[in-house]
């Protein structure tokens, strides 16, 4: 299913002009979203490769953001800020002014960077053959760092879905009919929102690692609902094709990041190309079942 719905999301929101990044399996603070579509903000990018051309961790990005531009902080005052102890604090500070995005006077810190999030549009997509409801739940956990939300299914089991057109759009998701043999069918429209200002930081970073093959801050798998192995299954795309050549600074000049396995060599796929151009078919990690969501669409009538 997720070939079809990254196609499908591909010709109905890729413009002209836009860069745009697909990937499949992101992981997220809570879950792993099966397929998320970020439009790319070229100037901004540009932008943080002459100021600060390397990732940042999440606990870098939360000092970054509490530490004040505008006058010097205490160590006390940022670290409850934080949530954290001070000697938990300290060694985040001291990296950061080591890499020269914050000053230290005296024992008193203030920021000198500027972050922006890197992507101006985050779609997050959750494919479910069937389940509505934990479809639902699925897209709701991805809302603090998303700006639209939309939930996927196999037209066989339309049913299910709409009849619960009321509590979809009370939430505020969309929802898309995909079938092997028909145009994808839009059914609902997923309401704008204003992500988490944080949030939004957060997963622009990771977004930005994953299209470079890096990992800043790495999601526990033990902390996921039924915890597994990372599938071999994640992919980067560019639409449309190539990537932006303004990238390879910031390859040679990322910061020391925590140690990770990479992350499978990335694909490039042009914003017309057909379906199933590239790219497994498989399900992902997270919810790969033998029962309602495996198998291919259409196989079988919808008992309901």
């Amino acid at each position: 299913m997720l070939p079809l719905l990254r196609e499908a999301a591909a010709r109905r929101f890729v413009s002209p002009g836009e860069q745009w990044i697909a990937l499949t399996e992101y992981e997220a603070d809570t879950r792993i979203a099966d397929l998320v579509l970020a439009r790319l903000d070229s100037d901004r990018l540009k932008r943080r490769l002459h100021t600060a051309p390397r990732l940042f961790s999440r606990s870098e990005l939360l000092a970054l953001t509490v530490v004040r531009r505008d006058r010097h902080a205490s160590l006390e005052w940022i670290s409850q800020a934080m949530h954290m102890t001070s000697k938990t604090a300290r060694p985040i500070l001291d990296n950061l002014t080591a890499g020269g995005f914050v000053d230290r006077n005296s024992g008193a810190f203030r920021s000198t960077l500027r972050l922006e999030p890197l992507f101006s549009r985050i779609i997050v997509f959750e494919a479910k053959k069937a389940e509505w409801r934990r479809a639902l739940v699925q897209a709701r956990s991805h809302s603090p760092f998303a700006h639209e939300l939309y939930v996927a299914y196999d037209e066989y089991f339309a049913r299910r879905f709409e009849s619960h057109k009321r509590t979809f759009a009370s939430e505020g998701v969309a929802l898309i009919g995909l079938s092997q043999s028909s145009e994808p069918r839009w059914v609902l429209k997923a309401r704008r929102r204003r992500p988490d200002s944080f949030a939004l930081l957060v997963a622009s970073e990771r977004l930005l690692s994953r299209v470079l093959g890096r990992v800043a801050t790495p999601l526990p798998q033990t902390r996921l609902p039924n915890a597994v192995v990372p599938s071999d299954h994640q992919e980067v795309r560019w639409l449309p094709e190539p990537p932006p050549n303004y990238l390879e600074p910031l390859l040679s000049g990322l910061g020391p990041l925590e140690p990770n396995p990479p992350l499978p060599q990335a694909h490039w796929l042009a914003a017309n190309t057909t379906t199933g151009s590239g790219g497994q078919q498989r399900r992902g990690s997270k919810d790969h079942q033998q029962n309602s969501d495996s198998g291919s669409m259409g196989s079988r009538k919808d008992p309901n």
